[in-house]
C-alpha cells in the first residue's frame, strides 16, 4: 500500500502564508510542511511550529530563486548553470549548510525531511551539493527523507 503525504510548503514565506499551514496543521489537514529558513520571518515563526512536531513532518524548504537575500537568481539561472556544470561546489554546499543550520538554530533540531522550492534540490550540482551537507550534518544514524519530484507519479 502506498502512503499519501499532504505537505504544505513556504513555510516563514510571509506570514499570511504560515498562518494558512499552522490552521490547516491544527485541523490535522496536513502531514507535513517545509520551512524557508532563510526567511527573516523564520526564527518569530519557528515557536509556533514546534507544537505540531509531533504530528507532521518538519522539513527544510532549500531556496535558491525567492529573493530573501542576495544569492538568490531566476530558476533559469540554475537549471543552465546546473545543467553545464558551472556551479561552485563548495559554494552550493555552503548554502546548503548555512540553510540546514539556520532551520536547527531556531527549530531545535535538524529538519524530518528535506525539498527545494521550485524543486533545485533535483538538479545536477545541487543535488551533490545537498548530499555533502547532509553527509556532515547527518554524519551517523537516521537521515532526513527527500522528496523527489522526478519520481512523482512513478510505480
Amino acid at each position: 500500500m502506498k502512503t499519501l503525504t499532504l505537505c504544505a510548503d513556504d513555510f516563514a514565506q510571509s506570514p499570511a502564508i504560515s498562518a494558512g499551514i499552522l490552521e490547516l496543521l491544527a485541523a490535522r489537514r496536513l502531514a507535513a510542511t517545509s520551512v524557508m529558513s532563510q526567511s527573516p520571518h523564520w526564527p518569530g515563526l519557528a515557536e509556533s511550529l514546534q507544537g505540531f512536531a509531533h504530528q507532521a513532518d518538519i522539513g527544510l524548504h532549500f531556496n535558491l530563486t525567492h529573493p530573501f537575500d542576495a544569492s538568490a537568481r531566476p530558476l533559469s539561472h540554475w537549471l543552465l548553470a546546473s545543467q553545464l556544470r558551472r556551479l561552485s561546489m563548495p559554494e552550493l554546499t555552503d548554502q546548503w549548510l548555512r540553510q540546514l543550520d539556520r532551520f536547527s538554530e531556531a527549530f531545535g533540531r535538524l529538519p524530518d525531511f528535506i525539498d527545494g522550492h521550485q524543486h533545485v534540490h533535483a538538479l545536477p550540482q545541487v543535488r551533490a551539493a545537498l548530499f555533502a551537507a547532509v553527509a556532515q550534518r547527518w554524519p551517523n544514524g537516521r537521515r532526513p527523507y527527500l522528496r523527489a519530484p522526478d519520481r512523482l507519479g512513478a510505480a
